[in-house]
């Protein structure tokens, strides 16, 4: 009763510091989440005291989703939810900034070699301009573009597909996550969907909504991808309709959370190689400006 809902309101609360602690943009300060914590414990309405606080948006589109739960109970399993995905949240930003970083690099060389090396080679005796510059020139601030890019594409999660696996595989594990914990609370599963698709966006979210508006009318299971393969697609079907709907979403939770161990890092892994790519090929216009100057200053 009352010492039970007491005890989930402390666990949430400190779920919540514990995410602002770990630097997860979900989490709240401890005077936040204590402001927050005591406002639920005294009946107030969850859309104002989550508004108080700027709780995260996802959070509250989706427990107001799902309409009648226990908002205590299931807010502290959505915010372990959060919690699971912070290491990989972490791996991919770190990953996003690696190519600004190439990039600053790359761009002081160049600074050095074109504003400074070059001009003051053009003094020498035999020292003459190169129209070889320009050229190079362009074709590095290009590449420099291209890094830049990169990284913003990465960082701002937009839908480019080789650089937008990382982000999507974690909307995939959030989503059948979120649904696990409605599921369990007894929310219906169309609303369990509704709710669970408040963590994803573009594409993903309208094929949440698609497979939510199939469960209400029946038949087969749309094209749910890049959300869900479409074996987990079939099997939420198949698992809503027999009843197995709690074990088929343990099952695909888990499944998850173990591949995104291996596809996290190997996402880091093939943005840092096209960044190098990018630098290389910079890098290379920069060595080759400077030896174009340095051959007209010293052969003439």
């Amino acid at each position: 009763g009352v010492t039970a809902l007491s005890t989930t309101i402390q666990e949430l609360g400190a779920s919540l510091q514990r995410l602002h602690a770990n630097g997860h943009p979900a989490g709240l300060a401890p005077g936040k989440a204590e402001s927050f914590t005591r406002a639920l414990a005294s009946g107030a309405d969850f859309r104002q005291a989550a508004a108080q606080v700027r709780l995260d948006s996802r959070l509250v589109a989706s427990v107001s989703q799902a309409g009648d739960v226990q908002i205590p109970a299931v807010l502290s399993q959505l915010v372990s939810t959060l919690s699971c995905t912070t290491a990989h949240t972490h791996t991919l930003q770190a990953a996003a900034s690696y190519p600004l970083v190439l990039a600053a690099s790359i761009a002081c060389t160049a600074g050095i070699v074109f504003g400074v090396m070059g001009p003051a080679m053009t003094l020498l005796p035999l020292g003459r301009g190169t129209s070889a510059g320009s050229p190079l020139l362009v074709a590095l601030a290009v590449s420099l573009v291209l890094l830049v890019g990169l990284s913003l594409t990465v960082l701002l999660k937009l839908p480019v597909p080789p650089f937008a696996q990382g982000w999507q595989r974690l909307e995939a594990f959030a989503f059948l996550d979120c649904m696990h914990v409605f599921v369990r609370a007894g929310v219906p599963l169309p609303k369990a969907l509704r709710g669970a698709s408040t963590w994803c966006r573009g594409s993903s979210r309208q094929r949440a909504t698609d497979l939510a508006r199939v469960m209400e009318a029946g038949g087969d299971a749309p094209d749910l991808t890049p959300l869900l393969d479409d074996f987990e697609g079939s099997l939420l079907v198949t698992a809503a309709r027999s009843g197995t709907l709690d074990q088929a979403l343990e099952a695909l939770v888990e499944q998850r959370r173990i591949g995104l161990e291996r596809e996290i890092p190997a996402q880091a892994m093939r943005i840092h190689l096209s960044a190098l790519a990018l630098a290389g090929a910079s890098l290379l216009m920069v060595g080759g400006t400077f030896f174009a100057t340095y051959y007209v200053a010293v052969a003439g």
